[in-house]
């Protein structure tokens, strides 16, 4: 698994505009262990996505079970929510490092996981993990939290863990989360704050 596979069953809803629901969405727990540094952030609500008619209509739900079993998404059936994150180098469009996090309704069960993508179970800075062999580590935050982080450096993995949940975002970044937390079950967004010079967008608006 990488952590694009995250992306893989939301990557259909993406084209999809889902009515806003006024209710509450608790995020703060996945945002706050976003790593410091991100410039890339998006949300998922799972739960109202597959409420939506064009979800019922074409039976997502059922679907995404399909994908978990065949080991196409590493995202359980129950799940909740799923946030992404990464640090990329804008320049050259590569993530520096990247992280997914998901919230379930259930347990997830990490020797499962192991199993199905061939992983090494492993504990860090005390708690439950496993080591994959495209490079990433998940690791069990509690019974209902897992994540994901890539490249899976050991070292990086335990600063990550005993970081807690105050990490802070970029302005740009947190107030893409406002959103989420007001209802809208899709936020995707890209920080780009100092990345090109005046100069630049003066020169390429005069060509």
């Amino acid at each position: 698994m990488t952590i694009g596979r995250f992306l893989r069953f939301f990557a259909l809803g993406l084209a999809l505009i889902v009515p806003l629901n006024s209710a509450q969405a608790q995020w703060d727990s996945l945002v706050g262990r976003v790593p410091r540094g991100a410039n890339t952030i998006a949300l998922f609500d799972v739960q109202k996505i597959l409420a939506s008619p064009v979800a019922k209509n074409e039976e997502w739900s059922t679907k995404f079970d399909r994908m978990y079993a065949s080991g196409l998404t590493s995202i359980p059936p129950g799940t909740n929510r799923v946030l992404l994150a990464s640090q990329v180098d804008l320049e050259f469009m590569e993530p520096i490092w990247e992280v997914g996090l998901v919230e379930s309704n259930s347990p997830v069960p990490l020797a499962s996981v192991a199993r199905t993508h061939g992983g090494t179970l492993d504990e860090v800075s005390g708690l439950s993990a496993v080591a994959l062999p495209d490079d990433s580590v998940i690791v069990s935050f509690d019974a209902k939290t897992v994540g994901a982080m890539s490249p899976g450096n050991r070292q990086e993995v335990g600063r990550w863990i005993r970081a807690g949940e105050n990490n802070p975002l970029s302005a740009y970044l947190a107030e893409g989360v406002r959103f989420a937390t007001s209802g809208t079950p899709i936020i995707i967004a890209l920080d780009l704050q100092d990345v090109v010079t005046p100069v630049e967008i003066r020169r390429k608006l005069e060509e």
